[in-house]
């Protein structure tokens, strides 16, 4: 599993630590890799130990683009578990959502802000409740359970960024409007 962001509050990163806890409890024999750094970086990884799971987590510290791009092909999902932060704070969209979905990998992320904009939950990927580990850890069961459900999650999830995200025609699209306005 590939978790890619800053280590903040909204990035849910605890959560996901604790559904890996309870994978591994229940005899799943998984990974992670945590690419990224932040203000939580100490006590996320103090968290790894406290949840006997340091040998399944793997802080790669900051990744440049290609360096998360490589990381989302050695891995099988990305994990995505945002939550609204103590002070309001929200993602919108994350990009690395769309960028996982583009490469056709499954993933699994939260009911949160405009994220089920672009994840449809058993159609374009997973989604469980902000702050709720046990129901992230039971999607995450289910994929790793059920490889076969990976190539139906990653075309339909590859086919939605396509259509809706795809940067070129957006900004035709963009072009096209800026002229009509302007005529």
């Amino acid at each position: 599993m590939l978790f890619v962001g800053r280590l903040t509050e909204k990035k849910g990163l605890a959560y996901l630590l604790e559904a890996v806890s309870m994978l591994v409890g229940a005899g799943r024999d998984v990974r992670l890799t945590v690419v990224g750094e932040g203000e939580l970086g100490p006590m996320m990884r103090a968290r790894c130990n406290d949840l006997g799971i340091a040998d399944r987590v793997v802080f790669v510290g900051s990744g440049t683009h290609e360096e998360v791009v490589s990381a989302m092909h050695r891995s099988h999902i990305l994990v995505a578990p945002s939550v609204t932060a103590a002070k309001g704070d929200q993602e919108g969209i994350p990009n690395v959502l769309k960028e996982a979905m583009a490469t056709g990998m499954p993933v699994v992320s939260t009911y949160h802000s405009g994220i089920p904009e672009l994840v449809e939950h058993g159609v374009t990927g997973l989604l469980a409740p902000e702050r709720d580990a046990a129901a992230l850890a039971a999607l995450l069961t289910e994929l790793v359970d059920h490889p076969e459900s990976w190539i139906s999650f990653g075309l339909a999830a590859r086919r939605k960024v396509k259509e809706e995200y795809d940067a070129e025609r957006l900004n035709d699209e963009l072009v096209a409007a800026y002229r009509s306005i302007l005529q």
